[in-house]
């Protein structure tokens, strides 16, 4: 009982957090759509995908840092070490990726991309301000992590005020402002991300002990951290690239404004997935001990599995019945295909959800290699038949029809493969 009350309690700040994020979405993301233009938001979408390209490591890492800290919860020498060899492992990575990212993405989006700027030098700054961002999200990750792992979810909604005020700054002043939007709005954006990451490093120094350290290699458990690390990444790189693969192919077959109605169906998507995700942030922490420790590891996967398909579901299907009256009242002007792409989207989103749940419990006993291997499978099919459509000149609508029926047959067997996992494993 006391177990249930202690998730809700953490699931109410969340909810919170993300019911002031999704207002204030709706304010900014209209205002910055009129403002700068489907075809100048299609653009800054682009770009933000071909740094994520390499920045998809910032998740992996995060779910890992999480799995050690809540096993080791208790005993503070061990996570004052732990948390030392995380801040070391995420600065060397965010180094690493910021570099790698501003390359790759500098030279797909001069060579590659159909922007709605020609000025090298307005791509450049477009570039760097999102590669700041990656940085400073992979770099201080490990105090998120810590946050949640303590289930002070409260210290999130808290920031998250803050958050709100300064997005309603950054759509003031792409609305005061007369020439550069875009620019303006990226470098608002890169600043916003630091402060919200300034906040989670004060709430840390004054609340944990165990973040009163300094970055430090430890050899045996970087060796830990970077093998779980590894196996996360693997699939996380799966997913990104449906995510950018799909983007891209929209991008060269169909042009920017296909992009735009895309970027309108994962915000769209992103605000949903908010409810999914915060009842995951809730449970994980309690669910990887659970995993770890008891012999009853299987029936709470399965149960907890089920509650994500199921607030998923509720979350998705009153906005697939209702999306054009939605992106009606929503925006100004609605891309073309953003009702089509936001449906099917959506149906995608159900079955991943469902899967980090899965994923949570082969993380905590440590066993991803089936587990990842069938999320690289699921994508390399999913960006292979997307591929051969757009080829066939299907319409742009068909990559999203794939990418739904390859997540439930990907959903399916990770189940299986969890279920053997942990029922060895107890």
């Amino acid at each position: 009982m006391q177990l249930d009350k202690k998730i809700a309690r953490n699931a109410f700040w969340l909810y919170l957090r993300m019911g002031m994020a999704m207002l204030t979405a709706l304010f900014v993301s209209r205002i910055v759509i009129d403002k700068l233009g489907a075809a100048d938001y299609g653009t800054y979408s682009v770009v933000i995908g071909a740094v994520a390209i390499l920045g998809f490591v910032n998740r992996p890492l995060t779910y890992s840092a999480q799995r050690f800290l809540a096993v080791s919860i208790d005993k503070i020498d061990i996570q004052r070490r732990l948390f030392s060899n995380l801040l070391a492992v995420h600065l060397l990575f965010a180094a690493v990726v910021a570099v790698l990212a501003w390359g790759v993405a500098y030279a797909l989006s001069l060579n590659c991309l159909q922007l709605s700027v020609d000025d090298a030098q307005i791509v450049m700054l477009l570039v760097t301000a999102a590669v700041i961002t990656i940085f400073i999200e992979i770099a201080t990750s490990p105090y998120l992590s810590l946050i949640c792992v303590h289930e002070k979810m409260e210290s999130l909604a808290a920031v998250q005020i803050v958050e709100v005020v300064v997005q309603i700054a950054i759509a003031v002043a792409v609305t005061i402002a007369t020439e550069n939007r875009l620019l303006i709005y990226a470098a608002m954006q890169c600043f916003a991300r630091l402060v919200q990451r300034a906040l989670y490093i004060y709430i840390c120094m004054h609340r944990y002990a165990e973040s009163h350290t300094a970055p430090h290699f430890d050899s045996a458990e970087t060796k830990n951290i970077l093998h779980l690390s590894m196996w996360n990444m693997v699939g996380a790189a799966g997913q990104i690239s449906i995510v950018q693969g799909l983007n891209l192919m929209l991008n060269v077959h169909f042009g920017a404004l296909a992009n735009a109605a895309r970027s309108i169906a994962m915000q769209v998507q992103s605000t949903a997935l908010e409810f999914s995700q915060n009842f995951l942030q809730a449970l994980s922490p309690r669910l990887m001990r659970t995993v770890a420790t008891t012999n009853n590891a299987w029936t709470k996967t399965k149960t907890s599995t089920f509650f994500m398909l199921c607030i998923s579901s509720i979350v998705a299907l009153p906005i697939i019945i209702w999306t054009d009256e939605i992106l009606g009242f929503w925006l100004k002007e609605v891309p073309a295909l953003s009702a089509d792409f936001v449906r099917l989207i959506l149906i995608s989103m159900v079955f991943e959800s469902a899967s980090e749940v899965l994923q949570t419990s082969a993380l905590a006993i440590g066993k991803l290699r089936w587990f990842q291997l069938t999320t690289i499978f699921g994508a390399a099919v999913t960006l292979i038949l997307a591929y051969m459509l757009v080829k066939d000149e299907f319409v742009p609508q068909s990559l999203f029809m794939v990418q739904a029926a390859v997540s439930l047959v990907v959903f399916v067997a990770k189940a299986l493969i969890v279920r053997q996992i942990v029922k060895a494993f107890a």
